[in-house]
């Protein structure tokens, strides 16, 4: 959550920070804030998945439920492109991304970026690998010059930094836990289960977490 404050700030940032740490609402609160001050798309989240992407703007629904006008853009591949097009004639305030499929977009000039106070570039370390990298220089450069960069993710490697770093100014760096090692706090468990039985097996393990739970708070 040291974040937080930074963020909103409108200082620049470099962080890293153990998965499942809550890196997501961190820099989702500044994002959020700074969506409330303009009537047009201010904050672009640009992430390497389309599973991350509904990932995140799952949690930012969550976040501004109760907030009037705070409409969400989710821009990816692997979905049909005409809903994602009439999406963005409401007004929108938070667009999430994948870069291949905004590129898309923005070549058809479906989406303007030209007023986005805020970046956030999610999985950094991934973005600006090769495969990533051409892409989202190409977004940067349909953004504002004066904008607020957030450059997250679980580890940043040092190769990664220093590309990282040209991409923001006099940033604040952050970095939370262990470098390279996974939240202590997570435990990941691979179970093999046949398509058709994958739902019955999720309820069954989710009702027993329940008892669990309900167990020790009983005791």
């Amino acid at each position: 959550m040291q974040m937080v404050p930074v963020g909103l700030s409108g200082r620049d940032v470099i962080a890293s920070a153990d998965t499942g740490s809550g890196k997501t609402v961190a820099f989702l609160l500044p994002v959020v804030v700074r969506a409330l001050q303009v009537q047009c798309p201010v904050s672009l989240i640009l992430t390497p998945t389309r599973e991350l992407a509904i990932q995140i703007e799952r949690q930012c629904k969550e976040l501004v439920k109760c907030l009037p006008n705070m409409r969400t853009a989710l821009l990816v591949g692997g979905m049909p492109l005409p809903p994602q097009l009439h999406r963005l004639k409401s007004s929108i305030k938070i667009v999430i991304a994948t870069p291949g499929r905004l590129l898309e977009i923005l070549r058809q000039k479906a989406v303007q970026l030209d007023k986005v106070k805020v970046v956030v570039v999610d999985e950094v370390d991934t973005m600006l690998k090769m495969g990533f990298q051409q892409q989202v220089l190409e977004v940067l450069e349909q953004v504002p010059v004066e904008h607020q960069t957030l450059l997250v993710s679980a580890t940043i490697p040092t190769g990664t930094e220093e590309l990282a770093g040209r991409l923001v100014r006099d940033p604040v760096r952050i970095a939370i836990g262990e470098k390279n090692q996974p939240c202590a706090n997570v435990r990941q468990i691979l179970l093999w289960v046949e398509e058709p039985s994958k739902k019955k097996k999720l309820f069954e393990i989710l009702n027993d977490s329940c008892r669990i739970i309900g167990l020790l708070d009983w005791i």
